[in-house]
């Protein structure tokens, strides 16, 4: 029974590069939906929480407790990579939503504006695309990479959700250049990485698997889809920004004078 516990363990643990790719599960299909359903728990959860903590210092400190978990997670991937000799470049934590990972932690030691800015549209639109069309699909359902992934950007949609609920992040479309800014430099960043190592990060070398930028790649070809990929993000963001503002989520945060207009 022990021996058996080990192995199952064992198997639990196992890097992402040396997993089996049959055992992988489709997109929407009930292993996705029950892992999506962990996912929105763990949002719901964590914003309803915070929002009904009183004090500042209970928030902070939950506040690092979201911001640290995602990367403990990621450093025990990557520190499995390592000890199995199998820390190619296409595996270093350098995705757009590692940086969010890591604004997200200069976030809870500096609230500025722009952070906050750039982590509600960032973040908040990597969160989700990556939870509805998760690039670890392919890994068994239970296996470490898949729970690492569901966790890691529940939490980082969770972050975002926090702060707006309290009015701590007031998003402004006046401040939307803050984050394509550093979007865009970040993209600068991934291309030269991608050109010298071959990589795929920020899928803009070859679309994420499943997801809709197959179709315009299919269509437009590389650097063609690039174009929709761009203008599409754009746009959500924008919606966004109006759905936030029609909240008058807002206009709430801006009259009580919270820290985030402080930081800007």
């Amino acid at each position: 029974m022990l021996e058996e516990m080990k192995t199952a363990l064992a198997d639990l643990m196992m890097p992402a590069t040396l997993l089996p790719h049959d055992g992988g599960w489709p997109l929407f299909g009930r292993v996705h939906l029950l892992w999506l359903l962990y996912a929105s728990a763990v949002v719901v959860l964590c914003t309803l929480l915070y929002r009904h903590l009183s004090s500042k210092k209970a928030r902070k400190r939950m506040t690092w407790i979201v911001v640290i978990i995602p990367l403990v997670l990621l450093a025990s991937q990557d520190i499995g990579f390592v000890v199995t000799g199998t820390f190619t470049p296409s595996w270093w934590p350098l995705h757009s939503c590692n940086a969010c990972e890591y604004l997200g932690l200069l976030y809870a030691i500096w609230p500025a504006a722009w952070i906050g800015e750039t982590l509600f549209c960032l973040s908040a639109t990597g969160a989700v695309c990556a939870l509805l069309f998760p690039g670890w699909a392919w890994c068994p359902p239970l296996s470490w990479p898949v729970i690492c992934g569901f966790t890691e950007h529940s939490l980082m949609l969770a972050l975002v959700l926090m702060k707006l609920s309290t009015g701590e992040l007031v998003p402004s479309l006046k401040r939307l250049w803050q984050a394509v800014a550093f979007s865009g430099a970040y993209l600068v960043f991934c291309l030269a990485i991608n050109e010298r190592f071959g990589t795929n990060f920020m899928f803009v070398s070859t679309p994420a698997e499943g997801s809709p930028l197959e179709f315009f790649a299919s269509w437009l070809g590389w650097p063609g889809y690039l174009v929709p990929y761009a203008a599409g993000i754009l746009g959500i963001w924008v919606l966004m920004h109006k759905a936030v503002s029609c909240t008058g989520r807002g206009h709430e945060a801006r009259a009580s004078g919270r820290h985030f207009r402080k930081a800007a």
